[in-house]
């Protein structure tokens, strides 16, 4: 009988633990991206986005027909000031899951856009730019990865 007692008071203890894995670490982000036009959703066309994601730090560079538009460097949960096109920006950047949202606004807030970043199982890079001011819009970007990466997890920050 103890040991039956024993046994059962083990199994319901180890049970639990065996069912337990780590969390997933955050996506990385970075790579070399190619707007694909056929599956977008969008006006923009030739749009590159050369992102560097390390730490806690969260770093893109767009390309649009060849020329710089921004390029901002922002740590991942704090604010931080770019330009983009010749304007003063501020972002907030972090990770809701496995998602990162960025919100992007002008200095006089004419223009706020949510950015919501996340890796498709097929290796592709999924961006919902939603437009909240000066109008609620929102575009679906598919970019796919030129560097030849494989996709990379990062460590839970």
């Amino acid at each position: 009988m103890s040991r039956t007692l024993m046994f059962s008071m083990l199994l319901c203890f180890a049970a639990p633990m065996l069912g337990w894995q780590k969390p997933a670490g955050k996506p990385s982000f970075t790579g070399v991206w190619q707007l694909d036009a056929a599956k977008s959703k969008t006006e923009l066309k030739g749009l590159v986005w050369k992102i560097d994601q390390k730490d806690a730090l969260f770093a893109i560079e767009e390309i649009e027909s060849g020329k710089p538009v921004s390029a901002s460097k922002c740590p991942i949960g704090k604010a931080c000031e770019f330009e983009d096109s010749g304007k003063k920006m501020s972002a907030m950047t972090y990770f809701l899951d496995s998602m990162l949202i960025q919100t992007r606004s002008a200095a006089d807030n004419s223009a706020v856009v949510k950015r919501k970043l996340k890796l498709n199982d097929d290796g592709s890079l999924l961006v919902e730019l939603v437009t909240i001011v000066p109008s609620d819009k929102t575009e679906t970007l598919v970019f796919t990865r030129q560097n030849g990466g494989a996709t990379a997890t990062a460590a839970a920050q």
